[in-house]
């Protein structure tokens, strides 16, 4: 601990938390110049000490104590919280969907909740933004009820077997789906190899 506090003096800015966006704050702000610490409640993780499994994948969520906000909404945070190096994103399933312009005003036309301070139209950029630094995988064309925005930097990933089972009962039910838009890359990037 005393390493830690002596790193405090010497850095211009201190994230907490590991995990996707702990990462990207840190990243952008190195890029910058600037001496970056990131605090990480649990354990330091590299590539190979991750498999591919659901139940593996257990071991990646928060083993801690439950966390829970207090006040008007309350929220607990234990099926999906992560901790360690990636956070919830070393276990999560790469599906990055954008919130529609209607999410910011359910209590304006469903008199429940609160409204966004802001609109979808504020956010925008910076979904294109994130969008692009993370080469998500996806077709713009297909998911028409997607809302503005630029299209994906990666084509959609294959559908596998079971995806072709829902999308035949959908077909059959006159219903469309697309492809999901994935954190995932179909196609390689630089030194980041396209994902199996």
């Amino acid at each position: 601990m005393t390493d830690v506090i002596d790193s405090l003096t010497h850095v211009d800015n201190l994230v907490i938390g590991a995990g996707a966006a702990g990462g990207q704050i840190a990243m952008q702000l190195a890029e910058a110049g600037q001496q970056v610490l990131i605090l990480e409640a649990g354990p330091a993780r590299s590539v190979n000490d991750l498999v591919s499994s659901q139940i593996w994948a257990r071991r990646l969520k928060w083993s801690g104590a439950e966390v829970i906000e207090t006040g008007n909404h309350t929220i607990s945070h234990t099926f999906n919280a992560g901790y360690g190096t990636g956070g919830s994103a070393a276990h999560h399933y790469g599906v990055w969907l954008r919130l529609h312009e209607a999410d910011f005003r359910v209590r304006s036309d469903h008199d429940i909740s609160l409204d966004w301070p802001i609109q979808y139209q504020d956010l925008q950029p910076w979904y294109d933004r994130v969008q692009q630094q993370m080469t998500l995988s996806g077709d713009l064309e297909q998911e028409i009820w997607r809302p503005a925005g630029a299209p994906y930097p990666n084509p959609p990933l294959p559908i596998f077997a079971q995806g072709r089972v829902l999308e035949r009962a959908f077909t059959s039910g006159g219903l469309r789906t697309p492809p999901l838009p994935l954190a995932i890359h179909s196609l390689p990037r630089g030194e980041r190899a396209a994902c199996l």
